[in-house]
């Protein structure tokens, strides 16, 4: 039963088997645990053990797919200071002002650690084919990783995995893994609030392809809250995800349906673009329209557009943070589990697009 385990795992990293351990090897060739230490590390010639032996142990690993613990080695190895390697999967789509920000973060965040070195890998993938990116020989090579912008497909392959090495996710639920989430149902219900506080009664979501549950979760509440607040049903136009679409749609919007009187986009990206056509068609903001954006640009950046534009704020940074945090805390075998994940709070940043609450 081992030996078919040991070949399912060799064959399938991604199967959801854990990898073949340093007693379970001993336990096949019928040697001691330590003997197969001694082979694995290197040291065989200096114990004095056969070369038929240390054959045995080489092949027997090889074949069932051993992976040395290489924090460990290089813990025993560091005098003062231990190097981690560390892998960020990050999604190749509009979200590169968002990768920035938490790529930034996690340099700050190293540059100020004192006992820690770290090697920083930036992996792009594309939605849907994560499975394709986190390959055996790239989790091997590293002592954790920070999967973000997970599809729920590449959800489900990480749900369905057993990954060698620690693994924190990024604004996304597990039931295996740690990891850092926004209050999708706060994002959503505080557009909504501030709508509802300045009178709007025929509200409105701008937004790009939901891409993860979260995204659901937010327009769920953002419609909950509308009706809560006594507000019709919100119009929903779904477009692409740059400003010129955001543009289009926001014009399509007003010609469609010109009793608006609150516009929430999915980006401050997208506002962009609804900017530019409420400029154009000489729209008074926030006299007939107000308008509210979740905030992935720095707040700088969208407090000096015309008018400035009142965002929910999303916290990459203490986002980051808390992921390197947590993974960091793995990586040096501290206990950590799904029960263990955080939430970061939004708050709203009133500005001339809609006032304060």
């Amino acid at each position: 039963m081992l030996r078919d385990a040991g070949l399912t795992a060799r064959r399938g990293f991604h199967s959801g088997l854990r990898m073949i351990t340093i007693k379970e090897i001993a336990k096949i060739v019928g040697l001691s645990p330590s003997t197969v230490s001694i082979v694995l590390s290197g040291k065989a010639e200096k114990r004095g053990i056969s070369p038929q032996t240390v054959e045995k142990i080489k092949r027997t690993a090889a074949e069932y797919g051993y992976v040395p613990n290489t924090p460990a080695i290089r813990l025993r190895l560091a005098s003062n200071v231990t190097t981690y390697r560390v892998v960020i999967f990050w999604t190749a789509d509009f979200r590169e002002s968002v990768m920035l920000r938490f790529i930034k973060e996690i340099e700050r965040r190293i540059l100020n650690e004192k006992d820690m070195d770290f090697e920083v890998l930036l992996k792009v993938y594309k939605n849907d084919h994560l499975r394709e990116a986190m390959t055996e020989e790239l989790i091997r090579s590293c002592h954790g990783a920070i999967i973000c912008n997970a599809s729920a497909e590449d959800m489900a392959f990480v749900e369905d995995s057993h990954f060698s090495r620690p693994v924190v996710l990024y604004n996304r639920y597990s039931k295996k893994y740690p990891g850092v989430t926004l209050d999708d149902r706060r994002i959503g219900a505080l557009p909504a609030r501030a709508f509802g506080a300045h009178g709007c009664r025929r509200p409105s979501i701008i937004t790009s392809p939901s891409t993860f549950s979260g995204m659901n979760l937010r327009w769920s509440a953002y419609e909950q809250t509308c009706a809560a607040c006594g507000m019709e049903p919100p119009v929903k136009i779904v477009c692409g995800a740059g400003i010129h679409d955001g543009y289009l749609a926001t014009r399509k919007l007003m010609e469609d349906h010109p009793d608006i009187d609150g516009v929430f986009y999915s980006s401050d990206e997208l506002a962009m673009g609804g900017l530019r056509y409420f400029y154009e068609a000489g729209v008074p903001i926030p006299g007939q329209v107000k308008l509210i954006a979740l905030g992935y640009n720095s707040l700088k950046n969208t407090e000096l557009s015309i008018p400035a534009l009142s965002v929910i704020d999303i916290p990459i940074e203490r986002a980051a943070e808390r992921c390197l945090t947590i993974l960091t805390r793995l990586m040096r075998y501290e206990k950590a589990d799904p029960s263990e994940s955080e939430s970061i709070i939004s708050e709203y940043i009133p500005r001339e697009s809609c006032p304060g609450v």
